[in-house]
Order: structure tokens, then sequence, then C-alpha cells
């Protein structure tokens, strides 16, 4: 259990408890309803330090060896996640700003995610 699962406000700033935002999808208990809720997911999973949960909503096509490392070493660089502006969320594309902390300061990552149904869930496929 992560101190995220005890009663902590959701990392994706949608002022819900993390157990019952993005929580629930992170532990597999049910799944996203829109990219937007991924792309949410996916930030708090970033946040939270959940590797399997990326991996597992990333699109199999666009999955490359060592993902999981690479994702893991990042980890290791963020000293924290502060904020997730969502700028503009359409059915499969999502715009947003992740505001973040690294060891040389705050840093921003601004991307337009593209998402798509994959067995029935959505998946992450690329962003720019």
């Amino acid at each position: 259990m992560t101190r995220w699962q005890v009663g902590l406000i959701c990392p994706c700033n949608s002022k819900k408890i993390f157990a019952e935002c993005c929580g629930t999808f992170i532990s597999g208990d049910c799944l996203p309803e829109t990219a937007e809720a991924l792309m949410r997911s996916r930030y708090s999973a970033f946040a939270t330090g959940a590797i399997d949960y990326l991996i597992r909503t990333t699109h199999p096509n666009y999955l490359k060896a060592g993902d999981g490392a690479q994702i893991a070493a990042w980890m290791l660089e963020v000293r924290s996640w502060d904020k997730l502006e969502i700028l503009d969320a359409r059915e499969n594309t999502v715009e947003f700003v992740a505001h973040y902390q690294d060891f040389d300061g705050h840093k921003l990552l601004h991307e337009r995610s593209r998402f798509s149904r994959f067995n029935g869930a959505w998946v992450y496929e690329t962003g720019h």
C-alpha cells in the first residue's frame, strides 16, 4: 500500500481522494471510460511510481524494449509531480501541461497525447 492509498487527494488535480479516483484505475478495479480519464490516471501513475500501469496502458504497437527501465530511471530524477493542467480534451487526444520538479528545478511537460481503444480499453499511443 502506498501513501496515495490512505486518503490523500489524487495527483491528477481532480480534488477527489486517490483511492476513489485514479487509484481505482491503477489498481485494476475498473477501466477509464475516456481518453482524458486515462491521461489523468497515467499522470497519477507517474506521481505514484506505478510503472506497471504505465506499461499496461500503452498500446503494444508503441511499446519498446526497455520502456519500463527508461520510465523508472526518469522517475528517479523527478523529485515531485506538482500539478496537471488539461488544456484540451477531445475524443482521442488530450493536450496537457504537467508541472514537476527535478534536481534542476521546476519543469513543464507540454504534450498533445493520442489515445485509442485496444481490447476494449483506452490506451496511450503517442505524444508530441
